[in-house]
């Protein structure tokens, strides 16, 4: 049950149409998206003669009209004012168009103004490439701006674009004569709430436009009204990037996520490596269950099972080769021979055989695809990546995160009987469904242990491979902070000066970029001042008595005393990711303790059974909470560890550091102006085919997008996953120091 994405892709045929006309130069980085958006056969049709990659040289002269389709980044600007100099200086006169992607901002504005070039022989323009379908259910505006101008500088101008592009989804999931505000919008995260303001303006310019084109004008309130008793309100979450870095930095272990991470893929292309004459497949694979239809089988499995899917699918090719041998065996014996001569068959038999051939190919030259990308990945984890060492080390750092609360793979049970298999089956079962969580308990001391594995792992990694497995460790050393919020003093300094020895201090500004995101960072003393982003409960434990602090500086002989009262401190502690594991259910026993071959019964699959990634749990409780209704009656049917009340959604919110009013509401925005007494209404859900849209802001990793689509599968949803980009471990990194160093 997919949602039709025909209307988004129409909608950025228009947006090109105004601006591209004759010679093209566009940026580098946005190649691929405007490959996924249009073809060149469309971009002739508007004008457009050719299409150059932007070089630091301008091109020949006798090119008198540009286009440049650039980002909105001082690097890029700074090319073409160079282009522009050039010119100058060799007297070659042109008429420039730079169209910003998706639009500009007042900062390059400034610059060519600045410089003296914007006038009339340059012309600035914005141009949006819109919503790129990587998949039937998954588009990405391509936009790592989000990401790091917001949550590193504070521009809030790149969420709210993103709000705005909404309106075009919202447009493509409604009912034509649904009224747009028949819907029930939930943001999480201060990223999210800036993305639904931008959502809200669109819905206002999406109702202005529709009472304008209206030949009969009707009252907004009765359109309201009549839109909500025709049609089901579709479910709109809005998620901040920063409310779940855990799931960012963990390794997956699905197919397709696991592309990402070690390939690369592109907004939905990859690169084969290694790739034939013989082979018959392209070096670039557009990775959609549209392109490739047996993708859609394996790309959300495991990585150890996706080896037998391909033998079994290698079997099928087998027998259909063979029925087509017998068919030209058949054929040969059919036709006449006429003396000595060769038999010629019919056109008929031709075009039959042809038919029949062309299936095969195609399947083969899918199934030849996707094993050369198996085979790449499986090689670089085995010898580049050492993903045995990453999982061990990150199970370890889970484990001392949450407690000991992490969920653990234990072996079967003796089967029973079956005089007592068949009296206790029901009891059974019904105590999987619930997984009690263990006893709450202190977070680990890992964060604080400069011998335990994850960080001996994390230092021989920048100390023997001359600063080469950077990103490896880094990742390590940032789920650990996380989890444990923060890294212990002596720790941090420890690890920055290895970071620095191996790579030098050009890499300053990234440690100073991660230390602002809470990504590595040090754990503040108990002492000292608190940051803005706790909670209130961390407040009230880390502040002692100002008499007891006094007396502990007043006292110098008592070092052993504060060495050990410190020690003992640390082992009480418990880490933001502590409470929300236990609060979350973020590890499921039953997941855990499943083995490969077996169907998953928790989204939690995606990372062996250890973490679900919360935007899922936050997607399903609300879908759940809006089929109770305001009076909770449908609640008893969807009982469950895995779906969790009103009550225990506000508490995790408030850990998440969300507002305390939001938390109440479950992150519900109205779009409507309130009704006294109906600022907390419930919202009404579907039990089969729900529309749930899920927006990421900031970007979202193939790992929630299978976790999301195992629960839209359970659930029977329609689902739509919107992100500003897709990410991987590797690529956040490497955006931080990009943004960090300009």
């Amino acid at each position: 049950m997919n949602i039709p994405l025909e209307s988004l892709k129409a909608t950025t045929l228009t947006n090109i149409e105004v601006f591209l006309k004759k010679h093209m130069l566009i940026e580098a980085t946005l190649l691929r998206a405007m490959d996924r958006t249009v073809s060149m056969r469309v971009l002739t049709s508007l004008g457009v003669k050719r299409v150059f990659k932007i070089q630091e040289l301008p091109p020949e002269a006798s090119l008198s009209r540009l286009v440049y389709v650039i980002t909105p980044t001082k690097q890029a600007v700074q090319t073409i004012i160079n282009h522009t100099e050039v010119d100058r200086k060799a007297q070659i006169k042109r008429c420039r168009l730079v169209a910003f992607v998706p639009k500009q901002t007042a900062a390059v504005k400034t610059l060519l103004e600045s410089r003296g070039v914007l006038g009339d022989d340059l012309q600035i323009g914005d141009l949006s490439f819109g919503w790129i379908p990587i998949d039937v259910d998954l588009i990405s505006l391509n936009l790592p701006e989000v990401y790091t101008n917001y949550f590193l500088h504070g521009d809030t101008s790149w969420p709210y674009h993103f709000g705005q592009m909404l309106g075009h989804v919202l447009e493509t999931v409604l009912h034509a004569d649904q009224a747009p505000t028949d819907i029930s919008l939930h943001a999480f995260g201060s990223a999210a709430q800036v993305s639904a303001a931008g959502l809200s303006s669109a819905i206002c310019q999406i109702r202005t436009s529709r009472l304008a084109n209206s030949e009969s004008i009707v009252d907004s309130d009765d359109q309201d009204s009549l839109s909500a008793t025709s049609y089901h309100q579709p479910l709109f979450i809005l998620f901040s990037r920063n409310l779940d870095y855990v799931t960012t930095f963990m390794v997956p272990t699905t197919f397709e996520a696991l592309i990402h991470e070690i390939i690369g893929i592109d907004n939905g292309v990859v690169e084969l490596p290694n790739v034939q004459k013989g082979d018959m497949v392209p070096t670039k694979l557009n990775l959609s269950s549209s392109n490739i239809s047996c993708f859609k089988d394996v790309r959300n499995a495991h990585i150890s099972t996706v080896h037998k899917w391909l033998q079994a699918q290698r079997s099928q090719l087998e027998d259909s080769r063979t029925g087509l041998g017998f068919s030209l065996a058949a054929l040969d014996r059919s036709l006449p021979n006429p003396g000595e001569g060769p038999r010629v068959p019919s056109v008929t038999s031709l075009t039959n055989l042809s038919s029949q051939l062309k299936p095969i190919l195609s399947v083969r030259k899918d199934l030849t695809s996707l094993f050369i990308c198996l085979e790449e990945v499986m090689r670089k984890m085995a010898n580049e990546e050492r993903v045995e060492d990453l999982l061990g080390a990150q199970m370890e750092i889970l484990q001392s995160g949450s407690g000991g609360a992490l969920a653990m793979p234990v072996a079967p049970p003796p089967s029973p009987s079956s005089s007592t298999a068949s009296t206790g089956s029901a009891s059974s079962s019904q105590q999987e469904a619930y997984e009690p969580m263990p006893s709450e308990a202190s977070t680990g001391t890992c964060a604080d242990d400069p011998t335990c594995q994850p960080v001996r792992l994390a230092l021989e990694w920048l100390s023997t491979r001359f600063g080469d497995r950077l990103a490896e460790a880094v990742r390590l050393l940032c789920l650990l902070s996380i989890t444990h919020d923060g890294l212990g003093e002596e720790l941090y300094n420890r690890v920055i000066r290895h970071i620095q020895h191996a790579v030098g201090f050009s890499i300053y500004p990234v440690l100073v970029a991660l230390h602002r995101l809470r990504l590595l960072y040090p754990r503040l003393p108990r002492g000292a001042p608190l940051a803005s982003t706790q909670s209130h409960v961390e407040k009230a434990e880390a502040v002692p008595s100002s008499r007891s602090t006094l007396r502990l500086v007043l006292a110098p002989t008592n070092a052993d005393k504060l060495a050990s009262a410190t020690e003992r401190l640390i082992k009480r502690r418990k880490s933001t990711y502590n409470r929300l594991h236990r609060q979350l259910q973020l590890s499921m026993r039953s997941q855990a303790s499943l083995s490969v071959d077996k169907p998953a019964v928790s989204p939690s699959y995606v990372f062996g059974g250890q973490h679900v990634p919360v935007v899922v749990r936050l997607a399903e409780s609300l879908w759940a909470e809006g089929l109770a209704g305001a009076a909770n009656t449908g609640r008893p049917v969807l009982n469950g560890s895995e779906l969790l009340r009103r009550d225990q959604l506000s508490r995790a919110l408030t850990l998440l550091h969300v507002d305390e009013r939001v938390a109440k509401t479950l992150g519900r925005v109205s779009l409507v102006p309130t009704v006294t007494g109906t600022s907390e209404g419930g919202w009404k859900t579907l039990s089969h085919g729900q529309t749930v849209v899920v927006a990421f802001v900031g970007g979202c990793t193939y790992a929630e997008v299978a976790a999301l689509r195992f629960a839209a599968a359970r659930r029977c949803w329609r689902l739509l996953i919107a992100t500003s980009q897709i990410l991987s471990t590797k690529s956040l990194i490497h955006q931080v120091g990009q943004a960090a160093a300009l």
